[in-house]
């Protein structure tokens, strides 16, 4: 018996020693307990960037979620650190996150420099140094910046995923499903998307920042659609006045035979559920269906805002009433076949000329060649034959031991105050910058380059506006400071560069871009037809609140200078278009022929044009009219904190102008003037210049012939090419061919060089007004291009 008690007292005090075991190793809090904290990343939109070269920015959304402690600290945004390339760019915001708590924070990187994939770090301040509590790498998916991208709001998001087939002609198209909350606030953040899609959402749920972020990307190019159906009423709730319409409730309809006879397909029977749409003054029903109960109804209502435009549909847009999916394909091409702005990403494209700008600031400039030259050459005289003469007729040649260390302290002081005379004592911000302001726009998309220069070996806090900020690219050459990477606070008042390094006599340029509030030019100009038939621009331009100095009138390869401008002044414009003959130099454009080389401030400024817009990627501004011309006042606050400084700004504003089409009920001929072809695509060995270029072996160029706008044709008849050029090899002439849009493939051209007259023209001109023509060179081949022009007869 007591072996048995012996046996079970044993067995009860080893399932204690167990239990006692298990509770101290496995707390049961921590079982019943997930995580405290939390963080959500969102790159881009859905993940999608634009590539390097867009000059785009990328919005980054980011979630903290804490459900312990309160946390205070740092978050930290920085790009993957590479072998070989420079240390990253770090972005950082103060972070205080309550218990119980959820925080929302924006961060905004250029394309340029952005590299995959981004670390998201979130360091504690408490206790000694900083404490690593959450680390997330995210990766990035590249967009081409010829393909396009649609961001889809809705509550059934894959049912839209047939927008992937909607893509621009020789490029991709991409879907991203977005969420209300991680839209940017910002319309930095924005202007990487070429097409917002709403439908069947609440957009009552966008915040007054969100708002105005959509407001001025559309006013800049963007393009917003918005669907009907059964959630009209809420889709549209909080949209306000961008809409060209106003939903009055919904109906019912059972034919869209307008459909099948735009089309000419077949559409699946009715009855569909439609919005109501009430169209406003100024807006365009593009499509509209006979019904014997409601009268005309309102399908497709359209109108422009700014350079952008907004749609407004009343079926539901997930619906595709025909009976094969390839003609709902069609119906959105057409949709898509519209112009939009085409400077919503400045970025500078040469940084060997953003550097010579920059590095030249007015007012300190080294010594000419010359004064150098003759400093060293009164030196060497003195200290040498003189001092020995000297010394000789004194018959005191032994003080050469005082008098050489003497004239050396000399010279050395004299050099020393003549460098501090030319530094000065004071840090100078030298900005350049761009500014460019949409057709009757209130908003300016800006650009500069800014160079912080420093007398002597130092460290500089800069305050900036709400910007976005990236370090500058040396682009290889040695003249330029190596790139230094930026750590940037980004505080609710502005953007805030810590510890900036910069060495004696050093310049140290960073790059900020950013949206900017901006009085715009007004004007009265309209497109007019001679007795001659020569199409003329007339009419009169008022300038802003801005005086401008050299200011010109630009209207594809037309020019009128108008001077210095003040604020608020009229001028008067007769503009004729002619055969024009050459490319789109903006730099002589804007400047003229004048030498540029022996003046200083000339010099800057064609610098500075030449790196936005260089020879082989030059700024598209063939789209329109503009007002151009110089400030000394920059929209963007920066100054250097607590220290002593100076600045010199210089800004380049280029005012869009809106021009009142060319109404005749004839046919017109469309001169060359006024269609402007630009390189778009290249593949191979390709160098391009405004007037031409060359191509090398296998070389590929597609160019985007465009109409200016206000020049709109509904039908043409004749498209006529001249294509000039001359082969250094026996492959012969290059094959050149032109889009065909019915076909989606391109047609070769019979014969080379020379001039190309289509008759069957309608299948080659995408509404409302642009032609796409590719040359190719053969195998071992050299060719040069010279010219290419395009003249459109058609009808309106």
């Amino acid at each position: 018996m007591k072996r048995w008690t012996r046996l079970l007292g044993a067995l009860f005090l080893l399932t204690g020693v167990v239990m006692v075991g298990l509770t101290w190793t496995v707390p049961p809090n921590v079982l019943a307990q997930g995580p405290t904290l939390m963080m959500e990343v969102m790159v881009g939109f859905d993940g999608y960037c634009r590539s390097a070269d867009s000059g785009m920015w990328c919005p980054v959304y980011v979630v903290l979620t804490n459900e312990g402690p309160e946390v205070t600290g740092e978050l930290l945004l920085s790009e993957s650190e590479t072998v070989g390339s420079p240390e990253p760019d770090v972005y950082a915001r103060s972070v205080v996150l309550p218990t119980h708590s959820r925080k929302a924070f924006h961060f905004y990187l250029s394309s340029a420099h952005l590299r995959a994939p981004l670390t998201l770090s979130l360091l504690s301040d408490e206790g000694v140094g900083k404490r690593m509590l959450l680390q997330e790498r995210v990766p990035i998916l590249r967009v081409d910046e010829n393909d396009r991208l649609y961001g889809v709001l809705s509550s059934h998001p894959s049912d839209l995923n047939f927008f992937n087939d909607v893509a621009p002609a020789g490029a991709d198209a991409q879907v991203a499903h977005l969420s209300v909350d991680a839209l940017p606030p910002d319309p930095l953040g924005w202007e990487g998307l070429d097409v917002l899609v709403i439908d069947d959402v609440d957009t009552t749920a966008l915040r007054d920042d969100q708002y105005r972020a959509l407001e001025t990307w559309l006013a800049h190019g963007g393009h917003l659609i918005v669907g009907g159906g059964a959630g009209a009423a809420r889709t549209v709730a909080g949209l306000g006045d961008l809409l060209p319409a106003t939903v009055a409730g919904s109906l019912s309809i059972d034919d869209l035979s307008v459909l099948s006879e735009q089309w000419g397909t077949s559409v699946i029977p009715g009855p569909y559920l439609l919005a109501d749409l009430s169209p406003h003054e100024g807006s365009e029903v593009v499509l509209s269906q006979a019904s014997s109960d409601a009268g005309d109804v309102a399908l497709w209502v359209r109108h422009s805002y700014g350079e952008g435009w907004v749609d407004v549909w009343a079926l539901d847009l997930s619906l595709n009433p025909f009976t094969r999916w390839d003609d709902y394909t069609h119906l959105w091409e057409a949709v898509m076949a519209v112009r939009t702005g085409a400077l919503r990403g400045l970025l500078p494209q040469n940084s060997y000329s953003l550097w010579e700008a920059v590095s030249a600031i007015p007012g300190v400039e080294l010594p000419s060649v010359l004064q150098i030259l003759g400093f060293m050459l009164c030196y060497t005289v003195l200290i040498g034959p003189i001092n020995y003469v000297i010394l000789r007729k004194m018959d005191r040649r032994e003080l050469a031991w005082v008098t050489i260390p003497i004239l050396i302290l000399g010279f050395t002081g004299c050099a020393y105050v003549t460098g501090f005379q030319v530094r000065g004592g004071r840090a100078i911000l030298h900005r350049l910058g761009v500014v460019y302001v949409p057709a009757g726009g209130q908003v300016g998309r800006c650009m500069e380059v800014v160079g912080l220069f420093s007398p002597r070996r130092t460290e500089y806090d800069l305050q900036l506006d709400r910007m976005g900020v990236t370090s500058f690219s040396d682009g290889g050459f040695r003249s330029a400071p190596a790139r230094q990477s930026l750590r940037a606070w980004v505080e609710p008042e502005g953007v805030r560069l810590a510890d900036l390094r910069v060495d004696v006599g050093g310049i140290q340029p960073f790059i900020v871009g950013g949206y900017v509030p901006v009085a715009g030019a007004e004007a009265d100009l309209g497109l007019v037809m001679n007795a001659s038939g020569l199409i003329q621009l007339k009419g009169t331009v008022r300038n802003g609140d801005l005086p401008l100095r050299e200011a010109v009138l630009i209207s594809g390869k037309e020019v009128e200078r108008l001077g210095d401008l003040a604020a608020g002044q009229t001028v008067s414009i007769n503009l004729p278009y002619r055969r024009a003959v050459g490319g789109n130099n903006l730099q002589e454009q804007i400047m003229g022929t004048v030498s540029y080389w022996d003046d200083p401030d000339l010099y800057r400024r064609a610098q500075f044009i030449d790196a936005l817009s260089p020879y082989d990627n030059p700024l598209r501004l063939e789209g329109g009219v503009y007002l151009i011309g110089w400030s000394d006042t920059s929209p963007v606050e920066a100054q250097v904190v607590d220290r002593p400084f100076e600045a010199f700004e210089t800004v380049l504003y280029l005012y869009a102008l809106p021009v009142r089409g060319l109404e005749t009920m004839h046919s017109i001929t469309v001169p060359s003037s006024l269609v402007s072809c630009q390189p778009e695509e290249t593949e191979g060995e390709v160098n391009l210049w405004p007037i031409g270029g060359h191509l090398g072996s296998e070389g590929r160029v597609t160019y985007r012939c465009t109409l200016l706008p206000g020049v709109t044709l509904r039908r043409v008849s004749v498209i006529e090419l001249d294509v000039q050029g001359t082969t250094y090899s026996a492959s012969g002439d290059p094959t050149i061919s032109i889009w065909n849009q019915t076909e989606a493939d391109w047609d070769p051209l019979v014969g080379g060089w020379g001039h190309h007259r289509l008759t069957a023209a309608e299948d080659y001109f995408i509404p409302p007004g642009e032609v796409l023509i590719r040359l190719e060179s053969g195998v071992d081949a050299s060719m040069e291009i010279k010219e290419i022009s395009v003249t459109i007869t058609g009808w309106q």
